[in-house]
């Protein structure tokens, strides 16, 4: 009985003896598999880690066999933060490497790093905590990413190929300064508390749609973004606690979900382009802007900033309900209204903003807006005209001969909000 489970315990242990065992080659640990003759980097099996400067072979030779070099395996080069895995320098990969490990470069001291266009997948953490790493090149072939592969990483720009289709990992912590989207990414995530983050851009022909859940929050040093004209939705806190001193909403955007702008402390101008639909918004709560400009109706809480400093509110002329959420600010001094046909437009203000603020309305429609249901409680009632005491600058909005003139950064022509609606022209 005794030499038939010793038996039975042998069998069971062939495969794996067969498959795999650890040799060195030239300072590199490895595993192999004699059916796919294949062998994977791993950490040393002396307790010890790697230091210095490596290049992995695409081909290593031990006894009779020659294995291709096709996986980096977990841990091998990382594995933690200790600051022990910073005396690793450098690491050049083969092309012939498909997959790279869970935390394989995790806490490295490594400066750069190319990642070949042959690694199909790379694992949980993989290059989590490199913050000495100035540089890294992701592969252009769609890569299988696993959740927080470039948390904390030091490189300045990251670029992400035209040929990725998704992102399923963070880049969260990082120090990038300079994000470079490729075209084919439809939502954009993963990139929290990234505090020197500053330029975004997009590849020509982008197909993004969504900004996700808490995508930039806490990116404290983003003062703008081009939305791309195929995005038309904004996520839970996508841009919470970031630096934006003015935020254009463009036309295409139908929805601002909760807290999207929230907490941007800076933000002082908020413009929402003319559009037909209605969009949806529950976006700056905690927020101080000073001057709003709406093109449109608005579903949702509306705004639910601080109002303590918001004095100027203008109304473009496709709005039909002006009824915003905006009965508990006192502190209006300037409304702008442009909708051609007050009576049918419903308002809400406060008793002190209906008695304290002045509405200006387009030329020849004093009577009108006079007589209008909700519009008729203003004291105090002007056309906008050229000589206007209004006239010159007023922030983001400007009085000008044909309309206001919106405003902001990285605007490639100016928004002229006429009376017929929210027209550009090339600068």
């Amino acid at each position: 009985m005794k030499q038939k489970i010793l038996f039975c315990l042998l069998v069971a242990m062939l495969p794996i003896m067969a498959v795999a065992a650890d040799f060195e080659v030239d300072g590199l640990y490895y595993d192999y598999d004699l059916e796919t003759m294949e062998a994977t980097v791993v950490r040393p099996d002396n307790g010890t880690t790697y230091e210095g400067d490596f290049v992995v072979p695409a081909t290593v030779t031990y006894g009779r066999f020659t294995f291709t070099v096709t996986k980096i395996g977990a841990k091998s080069f990382g594995g933690d933060t200790d600051s022990v895995f910073k005396k690793l320098k450098s690491v050049k990969l083969p092309n012939t490497i498909t997959e790279i490990g869970e935390a394989a470069f995790e806490g490295t001291g490594i400066e750069e790093m190319v990642i070949p266009n042959s690694v199909t997948t790379i694992g949980q953490g993989a290059f989590s905590y490199t913050q000495l790493l100035k540089s890294i090149n992701l592969p252009e072939n769609p890569v299988e990413l696993d959740r927080g592969a470039f948390d904390n990483m030091g490189a300045k720009t990251i670029r992400i190929p035209d040929t990725w289709t998704e992102l399923y990992c963070n880049f969260d912590y990082c120090a990038m300064d300079t994000l470079i989207v490729g075209k084919n990414i439809p939502v954009l995530s993963g990139f929290f508390y990234c505090p020197n983050l500053k330029v975004i851009e997009f590849a020509e022909g982008s197909t993004l749609r969504e900004i996700a859940d808490d995508a930039f929050k806490k990116c404290g040093s983003l003062e703008s973004f081009d939305f791309p004209k195929t995005c038309s939705l904004i996520g839970k806190n996508a841009f919470r606690e970031c630096g934006f001193k003015t935020v254009i909403i463009p036309a295409q955007i139908t929805k601002l979900n909760q807290g999207a702008f929230a907490s941007c402390k800076s933000l002082t101008n908020i413009v929402i382009e003319d559009a037909d639909e209605t969009m949806y918004i529950h976006a700056f709560d905690s927020s101080y802007p000073e001057r709003i400009y709406v093109g449109r109706n608005l579903d949702g809480v509306g705004f639910s900033c601080y109002p303590t400093k918001l004095n100027t509110f203008f109304f473009g002329a496709k709005v039909t309900d002006a009824r915003l959420g905006l009965g508990s600010v006192t502190s209006f001094t300037k409304i702008i209204a442009l909708m051609p046909n007050p009576a049918e437009v419903p308002c809400e203000f406060s008793s002190t903003t209906y008695s304290k603020a002045t509405l200006y309305v387009p030329k020849g429609m004093v009577d009108a807006y006079g007589e209008a249901e909700g519009w008729k409680k203003f004291f105090f009632i002007e056309e906008k005209t050229d000589d206007h005491k209004l006239s010159g600058t007023l922030g983001m909005l400007n009085l000008k001969e044909d309309g206001y003139t919106v405003m902001g950064p990285k605007l490639t022509a100016d928004i002229i909000v006429k009376n017929e609606g929210t027209q550009k022209y090339d600068k």
